[in-house]
């Protein structure tokens, strides 16, 4: 399947209409069981996982999740 979702600056994520099966805690992250690709088309943020440290991202950037 493919989705989008929009976050504007300052606003919460993951929103409360975030889907369930993707819900994760900041603080304890979330493992995913499927492959995704993350393209950030405008803005920017912080991206970090277990297996990255925190890294810029800003628009253009592309990020590739591997199920572990």
């Amino acid at each position: 399947t493919i989705g989008y979702t929009s976050v504007n600056p300052n606003e919460k994520y993951p929103s409360k209409d975030h889907p369930s099966s993707h819900w994760f805690d900041p603080e304890r992250g979330r493992r995913l069981d499927e492959f995704q690709i993350l393209y950030i088309s405008d803005g920017e943020g912080i991206f970090k996982s277990s297996n990255c440290k925190s890294i810029n991202v800003s628009a253009g950037s592309v990020i590739f999740l591997f199920p572990l």
